[in-house]
């Protein structure tokens, strides 16, 4: 397993488990590989009525992106604190107080989670310019979404 810019000291484990490195950078061993992440951040607020009914009258929301800076690659998945079967084209993981259906396995369409999704495009936005590459500045461009054949 190669070092991939891992701090001094951090190794790779067997097993499972999560280290975290310089720059907010997460190394996740999943027993098969090693993968490096980082994780953006922030709180939504329901701003409609109806999105306030279907967050439980919620005042804030979690919302995070975890994005692949190494390691793996594919569809990215909708987790709601755990994960969902929906997927999307955005690389990584979008994990928020999502509208669920009532067995909690998928999305449910509707003004809470269209309000998630505008604020996780802002979020995955202002948080771009911070993977750019200084040697491969156009990589950048495979985490975000494209059509439904990739």
């Amino acid at each position: 397993m190669q070092d991939r810019g891992r701090p001094a000291g951090a190794r790779a484990a067997r097993g499972q488990g999560l280290h975290h490195g310089r720059a907010g950078e997460l190394f996740l061993h999943d027993g098969q590989g090693e993968s490096t992440w980082r994780l953006f951040s922030t709180t939504h607020e329901p701003a409609s009525e109806a999105a306030r009914i279907q967050a439980d009258r919620r005042q804030e929301l979690p919302l995070a992106w975890a994005v692949p800076v190494l390691g793996r690659t594919g569809r990215g998945k909708f987790w709601a604190f755990f994960p969902l079967h929906d997927e999307t084209t955005l690389r990584g993981i979008l994990n928020a107080g999502w509208a669920t259906t009532s067995d909690r396995h998928n999305l449910v369409v509707g003004p809470l989670n269209d309000e998630l999704i505008k604020a996780a495009a802002n979020l995955v936005a202002a948080n771009l310019p911070t993977l750019i590459e200084r040697g491969d500045p156009g990589r950048v461009l495979d985490l975000l979404p494209a059509d439904s054949n990739s």
